[in-house]
């Protein structure tokens, strides 16, 4: 092993040392006891129906990502609105891609009070001849924009609810 490999080996251990100093906690566990994912906070979270199907997908991809447990001491409530955009434009005035624009409106309920927060995501997707190959790409870059937003809330809910479960 050279003097650069034993350095560079070095400062990485340094590194992580000091990130433990500081109180740095991971996310997602990954510490040596595995209690953060027994007292995931999230299991907590009850998630209300949410309006259409769109609403629903959403609905699935946050009871993924949440696994709740049935324990309800938190209640997530959602306001979804979902707007297209044209983006391109033929010499015939046709589309020929277009961008669709989700919004989530999140309120969480907990016994002191109210978290309230906004995720947004926008796909794009091109408009082709056949109107059901159009339909299928709306619906995918739809979903795909859901699936962003369910990452995004877990994440913003994970980091509000470990802050508020501390004190």
């Amino acid at each position: 092993m050279n003097r650069r490999q034993a350095l560079s080996g070095l400062t990485a251990a340094a590194a992580v040392s000091l990130l433990g100093a500081c109180g740095f906690r991971p996310l997602y566990g990954g510490s040596s006891d595995s209690s953060f994912i027994r007292d995931n906070p999230l299991k907590g979270v009850s998630i209300d129906l949410i309006e259409n199907r769109e609403g629903q997908i959403l609905r699935n991809f946050l009871i993924d990502r949440f696994q709740p447990d049935g324990t309800k001491r938190y209640r997530l409530t959602t306001d979804l609105d979902i707007s297209e955009q044209d983006l391109g434009l033929a010499f015939d005035a046709t589309t020929t891609r277009s961008r669709v624009v989700v919004n989530a409106a999140f309120s969480l309920q907990y016994q002191g009070g109210t978290y309230e927060f906004v995720s947004r995501s926008a796909g794009s997707y091109s408009t082709v001849l056949s109107d059901y190959g159009t339909l299928v790409a709306r619906q995918d870059a739809t979903e795909r924009s859901l699936r962003e937003i369910a990452d995004d809330a877990k994440v913003r809910l994970v980091a509000f609810l470990t802050k508020l479960e501390s004190g």
